[in-house]
C-alpha cells in the first residue's frame, strides 16, 4: 500500500513513452517556450504544483521571495493557457510535467 502511488506513477511513465501523443498540449506548448527564451516556467509550474498551490511553501522551495513565484506562475499560466482551476485540466498538466521531466532524463 505504501508503494502503491509510485508504482502507478511508474505505470503512467511507461504508458507515456509508448504513446508520445500524451505528451502534446499546452504543457509541450509550454516547455517549448522554455527552451526557445531560456526561462524556467516548466520547473515554476512543476514547483508551485508540488506544493499544492502553497504560493509561500512553494518560493522556498524555489529559493525565491513570494512575489517572484507569484509572478513566475502567472507567466507560466498565461504563456501556456493553463487553467489549473478546471480539476482535470490541473491533473493532467501534472501528469504531463512528470511525464515530459521522465522522457527528458537522460
Amino acid at each position: 500500500e505504501q508503494v502503491r502511488a509510485h508504482a502507478a506513477l511508474l505505470e503512467l511513465l511507461r504508458l507515456g513513452e509508448t504513446h508520445p501523443e500524451l505528451l502534446s498540449g499546452k504543457v509541450a506548448d509550454l516547455i517549448a517556450a522554455d527552451r526557445e527564451d531560456g526561462a524556467r516556467l516548466r520547473a515554476t509550474l512543476r514547483v508551485y504544483l508540488d506544493a499544492w498551490g502553497d504560493m509561500a511553501r512553494a518560493a522556498s522551495t524555489a529559493g525565491v521571495h513570494v512575489n517572484t513565484m507569484r509572478y513566475r506562475v502567472r507567466k507560466a499560466l498565461e504563456r501556456s493557457g493553463i487553467d489549473l482551476d478546471v480539476p482535470a485540466e490541473r491533473l493532467v498538466t501534472e501528469l504531463q510535467l512528470r511525464l515530459h521531466a521522465h522522457a527528458d532524463a537522460p
